[in-house]
């Protein structure tokens, strides 16, 4: 008689018949949601953050990395270049 009480018992919370099963499941699925919900403001915020950060930079003419390169000189490809030693 144990043995088939048991068994019943994990038969129904197997399928979720266990009373309570779906309001823990339900729980359980909005923890996840809010999780999910502040890993993406949090995502959102630093995106934000980093493009304020290089908008700043190119007012200020920090961000080196737009600016193109044009040279003063022309050097013939037979040539050979002496390089500065501070780079």
């Amino acid at each position: 008689m144990r043995n088939r009480l048991l068994r019943f018992l994990l038969f129904a919370v197997l399928l979720g018949g266990f009373p309570g099963a779906g309001a823990i499941q339900d729980q359980a699925q909005d923890q996840l949601q809010q999780q999910d919900d502040e890993s993406a403001a949090q995502e959102q915020a630093q995106q934000e953050q980093t493009e304020a950060q290089e908008e700043s930079a190119e007012e200020n003419g920090e961000n080196e990395d737009f600016e193109r390169f044009i040279p003063t000189e022309q050097v013939s490809r037979d040539l050979g270049v002496s390089f500065p030693a501070d780079i």
